[in-house]
């Protein structure tokens, strides 16, 4: 993201974004059971299954095959904007606890052990 920042102007990066993921949002509205939790920068957070879909038996397979989306679409908007995009996907099964969190900025947020991002 920093490589990528020195080298687009801002309204460029935002665009790039923009369009990146509005792409991994459709995946994840296709695949379903996926709740996006935020993005901040360059990194999208979802879950699969979660608090709307607590009854989501095959979650792995659904955050599998979001990863798997995640990493195409990165591959195909690169090559139509010819920007090298760099994509890192972490996968981790688990519980996790959300809540929300802040009175007069709310937010929600994801705690738990596979919550941490290395």
């Amino acid at each position: 993201f920093t490589r990528m920042a020195s080298v687009l102007d801002a309204v460029e990066l935002v665009d790039l974004l923009n369009v990146l993921f509005m792409h991994i949002d459709q995946a994840a509205e296709y695949i379903g059971n996926i709740w996006k939790v935020e993005t901040i920068g360059d990194s999208y957070i979802c879950v699969a299954g979660g608090p709307r879909y607590h009854r989501c038996t095959d979650h792995a397979e659904r955050g599998a095959l979001m990863a798997c989306c995640i990493l195409e679409i990165a591959a195909v908007v690169s090559r139509l904007t010819e920007v090298n995009l760099k994509v890192r996907v972490g996968l981790h099964s688990g519980e996790v606890t959300a809540a929300v969190v802040g009175r007069l900025f709310p937010r929600c947020l994801i705690f738990g052990t596979d919550m941490q991002i290395v």
